[in-house]
């Protein structure tokens, strides 16, 4: 069985699992669900969430990616390895939001089972359990096998024979004789003659080819002029935002600590 949960992804960082259904996808919430039937993590964000609340929603989805979440004594999602992020504000605008949007929508409308009051069951279509037939043994039938007594002349009532030694007379081998064996060379002949590689020297010439004089007028000179302070400008524009981005993440840090800090000290003083 491949089961899926809900969560509402709260203000203060925390998720709370929610009803299977449309009715808290809203403009100021941010849904994750985790499924087991692709399997993968989808992070939908309303049209009003601020940059902020897209953060920490996508923190708290990648804490269940791979990780998965505890429900009793199983765990839902811990094969999940993607996480499929939608913006509501890039539909129809963004070919890879358009995709996920349409495969969300085919797992919303999965049919579904409700195992308690968050949890549901994924119903896989033309699934079937298969059905093993145990088919009875066949008996082996007996038969009882008469002894019959032993044939005269058989091969135990037959003596042994003899065994006759036979001698084995081995020749003397002769030692060989040792022979000189002595090589002769032959002196070169006369009408050998010496042959001398002969030497070749190759000089590449290599033409220069003139590059071809390019002449733009002022205006065109103007025109790349403004492109590369366009596109300086862009780049300082970007790191600007991403140094932006790092000091929310740090303050979205410093939150939440503060956060388990006050609690973990209103419980000590309550106790």
């Amino acid at each position: 069985m491949k089961y899926a949960i809900m969560f509402n992804v709260l203000k203060d960082g925390e998720i709370e699992p929610i009803n299977w259904g449309k009715d808290y996808f809203k403009p100021n919430n941010s849904i994750i669900l985790l499924e087991e039937y692709t399997p993968a993590v989808w992070l939908w964000h309303g049209n009003k969430q601020s940059l902020i609340d897209r953060r920490i929603a996508n923190r708290q989805a990648e804490s269940l990616k791979g990780y998965g979440y505890k429900a009793g004594g199983t765990i839902i999602g811990s094969r999940t390895r993607v996480i499929n992020e939608i913006d509501q504000r890039l539909i129809t605008k963004d070919a890879v939001t358009d995709k996920n949007w349409e495969k969300f929508q085919e797992i919303l409308e999965i049919e579904t089972e409700p195992l308690d009051q968050n949890i549901v069951i994924i119903k896989e279509e033309g699934y079937e359990d298969d059905k093993v037939e145990l088919r009875p043994t066949p008996e082996l039938e007996t038969s009882i096998i008469k002894e019959e007594p032993p044939i005269e002349g058989s091969s135990s009532e037959i003596p042994e024979k003899a065994k006759v030694a036979k001698e084995i007379s081995i020749p003397k081998v002769s030692k060989y004789e040792k022979k000189d064996i002595s090589l002769k060379t032959t002196a070169p002949s006369e009408n050998t003659k010496t042959f001398k590689k002969a030497e070749y020297s190759f000089e590449s010439e290599v033409k220069e080819i003139p590059s071809p004089e390019i002449e733009l007028t002022q205006s065109q000179i103007a025109s790349i002029k403004d492109a590369l302070e366009t596109s300086l400008n862009l780049h300082d524009i970007l790191s600007r935002i991403e140094k932006i981005e790092k000091k929310i993440d740090g303050f979205i840090q410093e939150f939440q600590d503060f956060k388990k800090m006050y609690q973990s000290n209103r419980k000590n003083k309550n106790d």
